[in-house]
């Protein structure tokens, strides 16, 4: 699922930036601002060495949209007793603390705070789908790229359909939760 959706952001950031001219000088500035962030982000001299300034982009893209999403979508799909929270108590200070009493542990309190969590952090609430968004390019082959995207997504919403993976109109189209 990843993958092919990763695939798709690829081909058509490769399509879209394949115009931006070797060695611009904001494109170079922004990948040496981005990679002092973001260890082994490339420099603004490496950037344009094949296909590494769309391979960065795509991969920013599907991060933000795709993966993003699916960890919301499995998360929240995690039965709420089920899934795994830290426990607010401080480690033990002796070598063997003895059994460990949950009952002792656990406040109604702690349910309450588990059950706002979910709502408003863990499950996928999509603002704006992907489906949505519209890439307005102007000339040809960027047009053609952003076409042959959403023939991509077509073909994944269908692939994905019957399964548990959300499609495109449950993609959020960025970080939005």
């Amino acid at each position: 699922y990843r993958q092919q959706w990763a695939e798709a952001f690829r081909r058509l950031c490769r399509g879209v930036l394949s115009r931006v001219p070797d060695g611009d000088p904001l494109v170079a500035r922004w990948a040496d601002h981005i990679r002092t962030f973001v260890a082994g982000f490339p420099t603004g001299a490496e950037v344009f060495r094949g296909t590494v300034l769309a391979d960065a982009v795509a991969t920013w893209m599907v991060g933000v949209t795709v993966f993003h999403t699916a960890d919301h979508h499995s998360f929240g799909n995690i039965p709420l007793g089920l899934a795994p929270l830290r426990l607010r108590i401080p480690p033990p200070d002796i070598a063997d603390p003895g059994p460990l009493d949950l009952d002792a542990i656990v406040r109604p309190e702690d349910w309450l705070r588990r059950q706002l969590a979910h709502e408003m952090f863990f499950a996928p609430v999509v603002v704006f789908p992907l489906s949505r968004v519209r890439y307005d390019f102007d000339d040809h082959g960027s047009t053609e790229a952003v076409r042959s995207f959403w023939d991509d997504v077509a073909k994944l919403d269908a692939r994905w359909a019957d399964s548990p993976f959300p499609t495109s109109e449950r993609i959020a189209a960025s970080i939005q939760y």
